[in-house]
């Protein structure tokens, strides 16, 4: 008998709604300065996957970095600068990343 190991890499993305995100915005409010992750599960019960969701579909209104969460209206030039030059280069790593994906695949990559 064969088992196949479980490794659980395809869970999908934690539902966003927009009461939960107005809670997440509100807790964000209510700091002058970056709050962490874990300080934002026990204000609003939310785990790290949902709160980078609901970072995500904030439409820029909430910044992230190793500092924890920050609402943008609230964020310094600087603070917003590396926040969005971060994102910049992760996206382009995982560009680079799906182009020697894709390089292999058609058969163009390393013999």
């Amino acid at each position: 008998m064969t088992e196949q190991l479980q490794l659980g890499l395809r869970q999908s993305a934690p539902a966003v709604d927009a009461a939960d995100l107005a809670l997440f915005i509100r807790s964000l409010a209510d700091s002058a300065d970056w709050i962490k992750a874990r300080e934002l599960e026990v204000l609003t019960g939310f785990d790290d996957r949902k709160l980078r969701a609901l970072a995500s579909a904030s439409q820029g209104d909430i910044i992230s970095g190793s500092r924890g969460y920050r609402l943008t209206r609230l964020a310094t030039i600087e603070e917003i600068d590396r926040c969005t030059s971060t994102l910049r280069s992760q996206a382009d790593s995982m560009t680079a990343r799906a182009l020697q994906i894709s390089r292999v695949y058609h058969g163009h990559g390393r013999a």
